[in-house]
């Protein structure tokens, strides 16, 4: 099962608060670790064997709804307002959210139901591999077919279409059906890397740790060379044990500037 988060807006109490494309990845992470950004806007992510996750009564529909309930309720902390759509096909899912708002659940075989009213317009024409200049070709001669949504697409035959339209127009149909087949564009993180030392010295003692000093030298375990030619930084955490910097603080965290591996 697939489901897709379609953010229509950021909260006005977060519109300061750079929420980006970056807040829609984070928040679907917090639910499963396969995720595509398929736009600034759109998220899918894979949530087969999730159920765990989620306080779900006996039954397919209250699994979703529990699912696509607590996905939502998880974006208005990120300052998101989303439409949530689950489904076994994710193309389904994804022209589901984006254009049906609130919560949409499609049970397996259902997706022509909740897509056939569809405008053709909204249709996306990349989901199917679809360059742009033959996209505008066949939504010309779809046009003139008198072809007008989703559903009348996909009930066009086959043979016909494959005749007129080739490889790309029996892809498309199967795109404006729910029945297409593709894998998931997986987001790749950083690797993210942390190590711990004990300090012999306390903190204001440390050249570049304390804030407004800037590390003029490094020492890094080597198993951390992977990491240094990725890393633009370093995030420091003082233990509040440890005297303060002279400002008061005895518990901070400070991002550090920290050079590229050959940049001066």
């Amino acid at each position: 099962m697939f489901a897709c988060i379609y953010r229509q807006s950021v909260s006005e109490n977060h519109m300061g608060d750079g929420v980006s494309s970056d807040s829609l990845v984070d928040l679907a992470f917090t639910f499963s670790p396969l995720v595509e950004q398929t736009s600034v806007d759109t998220v899918v992510l894979d949530i087969e064997g999730c159920d765990l996750m989620f306080a779900a009564k006996p039954g397919f529909s209250a699994a979703l709804y529990s699912q696509a309930g607590a996905i939502r309720q998880r974006a208005t902390e990120f300052g998101l307002r989303v439409n949530v759509a689950i489904a076994a096909n994710p193309d389904a899912a994804i022209h589901t959210a984006r254009n049906i708002t609130g919560v949409t659940m499609i049970p397996l075989g259902a997706e022509l139901a909740h897509l056939g009213n569809l405008p053709l317009r909204v249709l996306d024409y990349s989901l199917a591999g679809i360059e742009t200049d033959r996209a505008v070709e066949l939504r010309e001669t779809l046009t003139l077919w008198g072809v007008r949504t989703f559903g009348e697409l996909a009930r066009l035959p086959l043979k016909g279409i494959a005749q007129r339209l080739g490889p790309e127009g029996v892809r498309l149909q199967k795109l404006a059906q729910g029945k297409s087949e593709r894998q998931l564009v997986l987001v790749q993180l950083r690797p993210g890397f942390e190590q711990a030392i004990e300090l012999e010295h306390p903190v204001d003692e440390l050249e570049g740790w304390c804030p407004g000093s800037r590390p003029q030298h490094w020492k890094t375990d080597p198993a951390c060379d992977a990491g240094r030619r990725q890393s633009q930084c370093y995030r420091v955490k003082a233990d509040p044990d440890y005297p303060s910097c002279g400002n008061g603080e005895t518990d901070f965290n400070r991002r550090l500037d920290y050079p590229r591996l050959g940049v001066a």
